[in-house]
């Protein structure tokens, strides 16, 4: 009767020491695969660290390509298409700084889920947008999110888009992290280092800008 029972025991030690061993390799591959994805340090948030209102509405459901793009990102990253400049200008003929103003703002508040807190208006002439856009972009099968900023500048008759920023990258569902923060005093280009991830980013931003523009071609001011 005692021999069976350290037999038992002995079969029991012995399963534990498998799954020990499994759950080992697992791990080691999870951080083979986060490695793949460019990331020298992360750190866990939760989900409450995601400030939804800040998500623009329905950016995610456009596939399409912008021929006639503002920006581009490239290996030197982020720059305007023509000129590798920091900013974009887009002559409005017409229109004063109100009437700019008033329609951005307008098209802004349809835009954004949560306006108020995403919408800055520095001064007469200056829009900022603190903005969240969620599965940005897609890298070595992994959805990321980002947090960024664009600054818009308003002349008579102009409009001036400087560079977007990007000041927070998210990785989602990272094997037992779950999400994850990239480690942003890397480069961006380091970041976002596969050309097919660069060009489905920069097209969020071109979308967005591109709106943006139509809502200054209609006419609908009081």
């Amino acid at each position: 009767m005692f021999g069976k029972i350290i037999m038992i025991k002995l079969y029991f030690l012995f399963v534990l020491c498998l799954l020990i061993s499994f759950a080992t390799k697992a791990q080691g591959k999870s951080k083979e695969s986060l490695n793949n994805i460019e990331q020298l340090k992360v750190l866990p948030i939760s989900d409450g660290d995601i400030f939804e209102g800040s998500q623009i509405n329905n950016i995610n459901n456009s596939s399409e390509n912008i021929d006639d793009c503002a920006f581009i990102f490239d290996n030197y990253g982020l720059s305007s298409k023509n000129g590798n400049k920091d900013f974009v200008v887009y002559i409005k003929n017409g229109l004063t700084v109100s009437q700019l103003r008033s329609r951005i703002l307008s098209k802004l508040t349809e835009l954004f889920k949560s306006p108020k807190d995403v919408i800055k208006q520095i001064s007469d002439n200056i829009i900022q947008i603190n903005g969240y856009i969620s599965d940005a972009y897609v890298s070595e099968g992994y959805s990321h999110d980002i947090s960024f900023n664009l600054v818009i500048q308003l002349k008579d008759n102009k409009v001036r888009y400087n560079k977007p920023e990007i000041s927070e990258i998210i990785t989602k569902n990272v094997p037992f992290l779950g999400i994850a923060h990239l480690d942003m005093s890397k480069p961006i280009t380091e970041l976002v280092s596969k050309q097919d991830s660069r060009d489905e980013l920069i097209n969020k931003f071109n979308i967005l800008i591109r709106d943006i523009n139509k809502s200054l071609d209609t006419n609908d001011d009081w």
